[in-house]
């Protein structure tokens, strides 16, 4: 792998995070159920859980909405201590470019990858991707991983 190599990932919905979703949801419904309060209110938190996790799962874990992210490239800082640039693409087709920022999470089953938009104001809020070690290539995961751990990509 060539230091400056730029990675090129396509993502695919993730059985992982939809199962963790539904699990998540389900012990909310659990918790609700354990809680004594009037059958209305209990008729109404259930339905508002299920509300959430339809619309999570459709966000998340199948790509159900126009702005979510379905591709990204990282490219390499242009000079030294530079940060890597990203170019996110949505599933309506329009792109959202910027720059990788400290604070991405890794970890062998999760990365979050945090970046800040183009032309964003000073204090505006970052933005992340979150992926899935079944959301891409073992291999393509791997090299993720390392570049946003260490800033570059290992030469292996």
């Amino acid at each position: 792998m060539q230091r400056n190599q730029v990675i090129d990932i396509v993502l695919k919905p993730s059985r992982q995070l939809a199962v963790l979703l539904v699990i998540a949801h389900l012990a909310a419904v659990a918790v609700v159920w354990s809680l004594e309060l009037a059958l209305w209110i209990h008729i109404g938190l259930k339905l508002a859980i299920a509300a959430s996790l339809g619309l999570t799962l459709l966000k998340n874990g199948w790509f159900g909405f126009a702005r979510t992210p379905v591709a990204l490239r990282i490219e390499p800082g242009g000079k030294s201590g530079e940060p890597d640039t990203i170019e996110v693409r949505l599933r309506n087709g329009k792109t959202a470019r910027g720059c990788v920022v400290e604070g991405s999470f890794v970890a062998p089953y999760l990365t979050v990858v945090r970046y800040r938009a183009a032309g964003a104001r000073r204090f505006s809020m970052d933005k992340s991707v979150l992926i899935l070690p079944d959301s891409l290539d073992r291999e393509l995961f791997r090299m993720l991983r390392v570049r946003l751990k260490w800033g570059r990509a290992a030469t292996v």
